[in-house]
């Protein structure tokens, strides 16, 4: 595979993945934030939104998706506040919200990896 073909590969599938993550993002937050926002039990345990109005559905999905260790260290952090509670995200989403969160949050997590992959490669190559 020469450089020209991975920089084209590379491209289509971090536009493709970019894709699906917005739309699995945009799903996320018309069906099970918007859910969570109305139950007043989960109301204020959806972490304060950050950058981008909505920003409770980037912390749903990190709730969803992120492996509980790492969930268990950062809410011993200052920035606590800043997540989701997972426990009362679980307990009041279906499996099919968790599952939606769950690929929403590692497609994010995988056109990330593919944007810095192609990125370092760029960066070597130039």
């Amino acid at each position: 595979m020469s450089y020209s073909d991975f920089e084209t590969f590379g491209f289509y599938t971090f536009f493709a993945l970019q894709l699906l993550s917005w739309a699995l993002y945009f799903l996320l937050g018309q069906t099970t934030v918007r859910k969570l926002r109305r139950n007043p039990a989960t109301r204020d345990a959806l972490g304060i939104p950050i950058f981008i109005t909505g920003g409770e559905t980037g912390n749903v999905a990190q709730a969803c998706g992120c492996p509980e260790i790492l969930l268990r260290i950062s809410a011993r952090g200052p920035l606590r506040a800043l997540d989701a509670d997972r426990e009362l995200v679980f307990r009041h989403t279906t499996r099919l919200d968790r599952a939606l969160g769950f690929w929403c949050f590692w497609s994010w997590v995988a056109s990330g990896v593919v944007t810095v992959t192609v990125g370092t490669v760029f960066a070597i190559h130039e």
